[in-house]
């Protein structure tokens, strides 16, 4: 509720309000951010679109998905993992991830453009703007940003 309110009172942009409630800070690069959250069919042919930070989101949510399931799951094989892996990174559970965080009101594209995994796309390009701020920024380590993984905190 208090966070709410003070949304409503604070100077920042209504994109970077909703930014806000989708991650729970301000970012500092707020291009990195919106070009993760740009379609490609929304730009013309040569605006920065997301598809690069999409690919490196992807390889980061794999990467600490696997690493969650190595340490949870330490009697289990190569296999199962990989399994079980690939049933929470698949474009179904991000789609649905992205619409409970509201991430769609965020995305900027085409109305042309419908397929049905623009915004779990979309969720994959922002964990890479999230990981290259947090990796990079120094900001994030003074705010006490970072991702916990498993007691090992990365930032």
């Amino acid at each position: 509720m208090f966070t709410k309110l003070k949304l409503y009172f604070s100077k920042k942009s209504n994109f970077e309000k909703k930014l806000f409630m989708v991650l729970g800070f301000y970012p500092q690069n707020l291009e990195l951010y919106k070009q993760a959250l740009t379609h490609r069919s929304y730009q013309k042919k040569t605006g920065p679109h997301n598809e690069r930070l999409e690919f490196l989101g992807d390889a980061v949510l794999g990467s600490v998905v696997g690493e969650i399931l190595y340490n949870n799951f330490p009697d289990e094989n190569e296999g199962f993992l990989t399994q079980m892996r690939s049933k929470i990174v698949n474009r179904k559970t991000l789609n649905k991830l992205a619409y409970e965080i509201n991430l769609n009101k965020l995305v900027m594209h085409h109305r042309s453009a419908s397929h049905k995994s623009i915004y779990g796309n979309a969720l994959e390009a922002l964990i890479g703007a999230v990981y290259i701020c947090l990796l990079y920024t120094s900001d994030a380590a003074d705010e006490g940003l970072g991702v916990d993984l498993g007691g090992r905190r990365i930032i």
